[in-house]
């Protein structure tokens, strides 16, 4: 026998919103968050003049805009670092988009670190600064934007300001002006971040720690349960 369907489970509102289209009641959607290992993530004290973004080398990530967008950046003594996966023979990784990548880094002190240990990316997420995202730039199938972005919670988690597109469910985790930055624009995402390393809002860092909390894995069992 076949059971009927009784509950779905989705990862945000915004993808909530989306699959509504598909006439599924509202009220058999919940959103449960995904766990994301906020308890054993901790800030470096000594942290550097790091700006990273993490997310595999493929082109819905935009790593291309953020490259330039560093470069066009009137800071010295910082660096830019790109963290992510790349499979190769994998259809969803392009060779020359990586390649592309690289070329525009030389001589830029912007940095591409491929296929990293999660336990390392979580090490330099503590020692880093500012936390960039960009997924979903320019695009306007919103299948190409973020349904969540854990990489987003544990870089908050680590001390990482977050500076992030304000696209997809990027903003139901970063609060503009709370406890980090949404942008719109390149010329946006420029100005956020000239400004702030300027002088740093150390109150809205001491936000973004604390509202990655909410993602704990203790949470998610707490949601998931009480749904």
């Amino acid at each position: 026998a076949v059971k009927k369907l009784w509950k779905i489970i989705v990862p945000s509102n915004f993808t909530k919103k989306e699959i509504l289209k598909y006439n599924i009641d509202y009220n058999k959607i919940s959103v449960i968050y995904p766990p994301v290992d906020v308890e054993n993530i901790l800030p470096n004290k000594n942290k550097k003049n790091i700006i990273v973004s993490i997310g595999r080398f493929t082109k819905e990530k935009k790593h291309e805009i953020m490259i330039d967008s560093f470069k066009k950046l009137n800071i010295k003594g910082w660096e830019l670092h790109l963290i992510g996966s790349f499979k190769e023979g994998n259809e969803l990784y392009d060779k020359n988009y990586l390649s592309m990548l690289k070329k525009k880094s030389i001589n830029n002190n912007v940095f591409i670190h491929e296929n990293m240990p999660h336990i390392n990316v979580l090490k330099f997420l503590e020692k880093s600064k500012i936390y960039w995202h960009a997924r979903g730039y320019s695009e306007k199938n919103k299948s190409e934007y973020e349904n969540f972005g854990i990489s987003t919670v544990e870089a908050m988690a680590a001390g990482c300001l977050p500076i992030v597109i304000n696209l997809g469910a990027q903003p139901e985790i970063v609060k503009n002006n709370k406890n980090g930055y949404c942008w719109n624009s390149q010329d946006e995402l420029i100005e956020i971040t000239q400004r702030i390393i300027n002088d740093f809002p150390k109150k809205l860092l001491l936000n973004a720690i604390k509202s990655s909390q909410k993602y704990s894995k203790n949470k998610f069992v707490m949601n998931f349960t009480s749904k």
